[in-house]
């Protein structure tokens, strides 16, 4: 493995380029074609002299080319089924099941904060990761458990976020992706051979010389790369003018058999705490993955990063190559993760109970170790339902064996677990959602207000333990 130390901090602007040399020795909806349909032609009059009898059929008009004598008609979902209001403040609390210790290291972190700044008056910074499916890409829920973290306990930035256009429905709720045409995804449909992603499972290569951009506030940022070398072109461009100023540090890391070298580009002074445009700018065809930005603000509080994937399951945490995934733990320093997985493992054509579960187990107890000693909370699947011509039925007797395998699997490992579904109000609490606005029609996703009701709920949990600590 190679290792370099860096004794100075230096950035050569290539004029020439364009760029700035990176030294590691420096500090929907989809419209259908309506089938054209002939018009049938008037049937001729009869001949004279034709012979007495009953009376031929016009004939059946030729169909013309590309046309179609089908009438479409829009589907119709079928009617949800009647449940019981929903009552936010009828619903019992479901309490979180935690073994003993499990949420100490978050508490202590959230009481230290709650206490004052850090030592000899420095920011103190608790780091919150969300990882899971669908559910949490969105940011509507892990949006409102951050906004209510914040208010509590201090807002200390934005957090992680990809700049450009990671996925076609990526979202955060305090960042906006920009640019992003000429970049290529990868890790959305397969990880690369040596499991070299960013935090949120993806990382972007550039293919074309234009932009990856992220619109979002912060004193300070930090944008992350992967390369092959520890010198690599590369420029920032903070409201379209070139960043200076820059600090550049990298480190190598074996991954996946590979020596990659991990850089590290922030600004030196403090910016003013108001939403900018930082641009990434890589020649192509040099090896180089952007893996993320960073943005925080040099307060004192708390950041929660959004770390879902459409389709995720819970196997999505093995993207990364080992050593990949605990140097991103590593650098990431948080103090909760939470794992929000099984929704799409309740529809798995394949699925058994005893692999499940043995897959969250080997899942966790890697996530433990690689975390440094965080704490972690695993939530249940939401409750859901399926919807066909016919009409709906609930998918109980598939989410029973996920649940239960992922409370088993939490206790083995020492995490807490959350049963979201009994926090809806148990089985088949999805129509009642669905016709309080709450639910979406597909039967599985929920809509931004049901979202953010679930955050709410999380959150009065988190503090009434935090409460009892």
């Amino acid at each position: 493995m190679k290792t370099s130390g860096f004794s100075s901090v230096f950035l050569t602007l290539l004029l020439c380029m364009g760029l700035v040399a990176v030294s590691g020795d420096a500090s929907a909806a989809v419209h259908k074609k309506k089938a054209g349909t002939a018009s049938p032609k008037a049937a001729p009059a009869p001949k004279k002299g034709h012979k007495k009898g009953k009376a031929k059929r016009p004939a059946t008009p030729r169909k013309k080319s590309g046309s179609s004598s089908r009438v479409h008609r829009p589907h119709v979902p079928p009617t949800i089924p009647a449940g019981p209001p929903i009552d936010p403040g009828a619903l019992a609390p479901v309490p979180l099941e935690m073994p003993q210790g499990a949420l100490a290291p978050f508490f202590r972190d959230l009481s230290a904060l709650e206490a004052g700044g850090g030592d000899n008056g420095t920011t103190r910074v608790v780091r919150v990761l969300h990882f899971g499916d669908s559910h949490v890409a969105a940011d509507y829920w892990s949006g409102e458990l951050r906004r209510l973290l914040q208010q509590r306990f201090g807002d200390a930035g934005v957090g992680y976020v990809m700049p450009g256009h990671p996925w076609k429905y990526f979202r955060h709720a305090l960042a906006k992706t920009l640019d992003g045409d000429g970049w290529q995804t990868t890790g959305l449909a397969a990880p690369p051979p040596d499991g070299v992603l960013g935090l949120s499972g993806v990382s972007l290569s550039p293919r074309k010389d234009t932009p990856a951009s992220v619109l979002a506030p912060g004193r300070n940022f930090k944008v992350t790369l992967a390369a092959e070398s520890d010198k690599v072109p590369v420029l920032l461009l903070v409201d379209n003018a070139p960043a200076d100023n820059l600090s550049v540090s990298s480190h190598w890391i074996n991954s996946g058999g590979s020596d990659v070298a991990l850089l590290s580009i922030s600004n030196r002074d403090p910016l003013p705490d108001v939403p900018r445009k930082l641009s990434v700018m890589a020649s192509p065809g040099n090896g180089t993955r952007l893996l993320g930005a960073e943005f925080t603000n040099g307060r004192s509080g708390l950041i929660l990063d959004t770390l879902g994937l459409n389709g995720g399951r819970m196997t999505a945490l093995e993207k990364w190559s080992p050593r990949m995934r605990r140097q991103l733990l590593l650098d990431a320093k948080p103090s909760l993760v939470i794992v929000s997985y099984g929704t799409n493992e309740i529809a798995a054509k394949k699925f058994t109970f005893e692999g499940f579960k043995a897959d969250c187990v080997r899942v966790l107890r890697a996530l433990k170790e690689d975390a440094g000693g965080a704490a972690i909370l695993v939530t249940g699947p939401a409750d859901r339902a399926g919807k066909k011509k016919s009409g709906w039925s609930l998918m109980t007797q598939d989410e029973r064996p996920v649940v239960r395998a992922l409370r088993e699997a939490a206790a083995e490992t020492g995490c807490a677990f959350w049963d979201l579904q009994a926090a809806m109000g148990g089985e088949g609490a999805v129509f009642s959602w669905m016709q309080a606005g709450l639910g979406q029609t597909d039967g599985v996703h929920f809509t931004q207000a049901g979202y953010e009701r679930q955050g709410r709920m999380l959150y009065d949990r988190l503090m009434a333990a935090y409460e009892l600590k």
